[in-house]
Formats: structure tokens, sequence, C-alpha cells
């Protein structure tokens, strides 16, 4: 199955967030807050950051960085940024598939 193209990373991660999030509010914007929007608390940001090391095949985020991660966007840049450093990889659509169902979602997302 085909990788998902680099210029999907913004819908795979608003998925994830999403998907995650003890408040759903749809539909979420790159400016979207995690905490103060979608009410994110510890646990559901270790959820959201396993997920992402998951997806993109990340050995661990960088603990510093991901901890002061407030909104979609500045997530996506981080996973940006590792992917171009050479770090993990764009996921397969099968791959997404496999951790998004089991969260309640589809890829591509119902529109």
């Amino acid at each position: 199955m085909t990788d998902i193209a680099s210029d999907q990373i913004p819908d795979v991660i608003s998925q994830l967030v999403l998907l995650i999030a003890p408040t759903k509010k749809d539909p979420i914007g790159p400016d979207t807050k995690l905490v103060s929007e979608l009410s994110y608390h510890s646990l559901a940001m270790v959820q959201l950051g396993l997920t992402i090391e998951d997806v993109f095949e990340f050995d661990s985020l960088p603990q510093e960085r991901a901890s002061s991660l407030e909104t979609v966007h500045e997530i996506v840049e981080l996973v940006r940024e590792l992917l171009d450093e050479g770090e993990g990889a764009l996921p397969t659509v099968d791959h997404l598939q496999s951790i998004v169902v089991p969260l309640g979602g589809d890829w591509p997302p119902a529109s």
C-alpha cells in the first residue's frame, strides 16, 4: 500500500489529536489549543505522543520539545522536522488505518 504523502501530515495529526482528545471539537485547525480547547491532560498527552511515535515510527519524541507543544500546528512542525532530520518515516495507508480504526477513526477521514 502507498505511503501517506508529506502534504497529508497536517490531516493525519489533526485526526489523531481529535480522536484522542478528551473533549471533542470538530473541526479543529492548526491553531486549536490542546489544553484549553480540547481538554488535554497529562495522560492524554502521553497517549498522543505514543500514538504519533507509532504512526511515524519515531524511536521517541524529544521530551523537552514534546512537553511544550500547545497547538496542532506545533505538533505538525515537530513531526516534519523529525522526518526532515531522517527520523521515522511516513506511514502507509494500511499502517495508519491499523492505528486510527481502534481509536474510532478511519483513513482517509469521512468528510
